[in-house]
């Protein structure tokens, strides 16, 4: 059977999908969610990963400021090394992060041969939150640019061997200072003396004793150090990218 052309054109007529106005829609959209996947999936594979290594000694105060804010900031706290036993150590078993007992006590040469040996190579930066242990020139070296710290004092005041603790704001309040503070600062081979990232002060209330001064700044250090580690991780992500 032999159609002429004016049937061919009804046949293909009858046979041609129909198109509505809700369909285009739904392509359009369905279309652009697949795009926008797509670039944030290419997002989040061409982001570098920017791991961190904390350095505690204490109670973990700053370290628990740190693992609250790992989500939202994008870094990854991946070891714990302690130079003694400490809670900061339960803190890091509840975040289900790795860490590392170095004891001082149990070695007869500093501890900070060991500690450079055990710092992972995939580190991007070190944090010494509440570290009492004086970490070496050839750490210092090896790490250069890469180690910050937090100081219970607004820096280049009352740094230096021996402040430490109470023993800050003691100073402080003897010297009849109008603010304290707490400051965040790379690492050098001289103590508390190395780039301040972020400082922030508060007003001495000479009603309170220096331990209930030293509580009122370790809660901004604790505001104050996952911003730092912000800074030194965009600056990271700068460069490299």
């Amino acid at each position: 059977m032999t159609l002429n052309s004016s049937q061919s054109t009804n046949l293909h007529l009858i046979y041609t999908p129909k198109i509505t106005l809700k369909s285009k829609k739904l392509f359009i959209i369905k279309f652009l969610c697949l795009k926008f996947y797509k670039l944030i999936l290419k997002h989040k594979l061409s982001k570098p990963i920017f791991n961190l290594v904390v350095f505690a000694s204490g109670g973990g105060g700053n370290f628990q400021a740190l693992i609250d804010k790992q989500s939202n900031l994008g870094y990854k706290i991946i070891l714990l090394i302690v130079d003694r036993r400490c809670p900061a150590i339960d803190r890091a078993k509840l975040a289900k992060i790795p860490f590392l007992i170095i004891d001082k006590q149990e070695f007869k040469k500093p501890i900070s041969q060991r500690i450079c040996r055990s710092i992972p190579k995939n580190t991007n930066l070190i944090v010494l939150a509440g570290f009492l242990s004086i970490v070496n020139k050839n750490l210092c070296k090896k790490w250069q640019n890469k180690i910050i710290n937090t100081h219970p004092s607004l820096l280049p005041k009352y740094g230096g061997k021996g402040m430490i603790g109470v023993k800050v704001q003691e100073a402080v309040m003897k010297a009849k200072e109008e603010r304290a503070g707490c400051t965040i600062h790379f690492v050098t081979d001289k103590i508390d003396a190395g780039q301040t990232i972020l400082q922030k002060s508060i007003k001495i209330n000479y009603q309170q004793t220096p331990w209930q001064l030293g509580g009122r700044i370790h809660e901004e250090e604790k505001k104050l150090l996952p911003q730092a580690v912000k800074i030194v991780m965009n600056n990271y992500i700068k460069e490299t990218t």
